[in-house]
């Protein structure tokens, strides 16, 4: 009697999907300003997948970056945010009168807009302005404080398990990008 064959259920393929998700936003996010292009066409991928099943195919994900990119906002933004989180870095360290109390406000300030940004990414959909899903980010920020700190956490896991072992980062982005889209999700009601 031979044993029956075991078929990958449907858990099993979002992991799958999530890591390949991981892997291709890695790669396409090493040249920092296309980041936020990155993170919203694996979002879109991610995306499709849970809406329709549709597997996540490089090709794909290549057309989707190349839309995301169509946009300079998604160019602007990363090179920004790091400019002012280094300078804000600088200035800490370099003495910053009231540094006390400025620090942990510059430590907030840098939070939200990493979690504005990547609830952004989740909202962006190809064709999209990413004015519009960066606003539509902030406003879910503003609304949905649960799952704000849902995001905040997500990074937060991401940040200590890759400090912890360096080889986590190449797939690092996609477990981000899930949480992000799980958080629409949610807070669309949208089930599956």
């Amino acid at each position: 009697m031979r044993p029956e064959p075991v078929t990958a259920g449907p858990r099993l393929a979002a992991t799958a999907e999530t890591l390949l998700v991981g892997v291709l936003v890695c790669a396409a996010s090493l040249p920092l300003v296309t980041a936020l292009a990155a993170a919203g066409a694996g979002a879109a991928a991610l995306e499709e997948f849970a809406g329709s099943g549709t597997p996540v195919r490089v090709r794909r994900f290549a057309a989707l970056l190349r839309s995301a990119l169509a946009d300079p906002v998604a160019w602007a933004v990363p090179p920004l945010l790091a400019v002012v989180g280094v300078l804000d870095a600088l200035a800490i360290a370099g003495g910053l009168p009231g540094r006390a109390i400025i620090g942990p406000v510059l430590v907030f300030a840098g939070g939200a807009a990493l979690v504005i940004c990547t609830a952004g990414a989740a909202r962006w959909r190809p064709g999209g302005r990413w004015s519009s899903a960066l606003m539509d980010g902030a406003d879910a920020v503003r609304s949905d404080p649960v799952g704000s700190v849902l995001i905040l956490g997500a990074w937060a896991v991401v940040v200590l398990v890759t400090s912890a072992e360096p080889a986590f980062a190449v797939i690092a982005p996609g477990l981000v990008v899930l949480a992000a889209v799980a958080v629409r999700r949610r807070r669309a009601g949208i089930a599956r």
